[in-house]
């Protein structure tokens, strides 16, 4: 079972909609429920510019609610070693993609290779798309590209391996 794309788009949209004090509460619960892993998204992107950072943040978010909206039953709370041990796979797989945004990221659109397209296919092209706004824009290097898509591609998986999918079907697509 997959997170399906028009729970992934209620759920941006909805996020995307939050005043500050809602974004507040969302993100002590994702805190909350899933420290180690929102801790491995803020430590691995530390470094980068401030503004790679908070968009590496607000994805993250965009995807643990896809997770909580969508056809699963429970997500189990994540634990390090397993963030770690993604996170190795998923360097070798980054490793080994062409340099070029475009052309890695088609590869990465392929289901063999990852455990959530839809997931997937929003965080690719959130990297990739114009901000209405220009000035929201965000320029990314191709080294920010891809590091943002490892943590979050590493992220994702977390999740999905942590997931129990409902068999029967559709999850709801409430309100954050």
């Amino acid at each position: 079972m997959h997170i399906p794309d028009d729970v992934i788009d209620a759920t941006w949209r909805s996020v995307g909609a939050l005043d500050p004090a809602a974004m507040r509460r969302v993100q002590r619960s994702s805190g909350k429920d899933q420290e180690d892993l929102m801790a491995f998204v803020t430590a691995w992107n530390s470094e980068q510019r401030s503004q790679v950072l908070g968009l590496g943040l607000y994805l993250a978010l965009v995807i643990l609610e896809s997770f909580r909206r969508g056809p699963v039953r429970k997500v189990k709370r994540v634990k390090e070693r397993r963030i770690l041990r993604l996170l190795r796979e998923n360097q070798v797989l980054i490793a080994g993609l062409p340099d070029s945004p475009e052309e890695g990221s088609a590869v990465l659109m392929d289901p063999e290779i990852v455990s959530e397209p839809a997931i997937m296919e929003y965080i690719l092209s959130a990297l990739a798309e114009a901000p209405e706004d220009p000035d929201e824009a965000l320029d990314l290097s191709a080294d920010e590209f891809w590091h943002l898509v490892l943590v979050l591609k590493t992220f994702t998986d977390a999740l999905h391996e942590a997931s129990h999918f409902d068999p029967v079907g559709a999850g709801q697509v409430g309100a954050v």
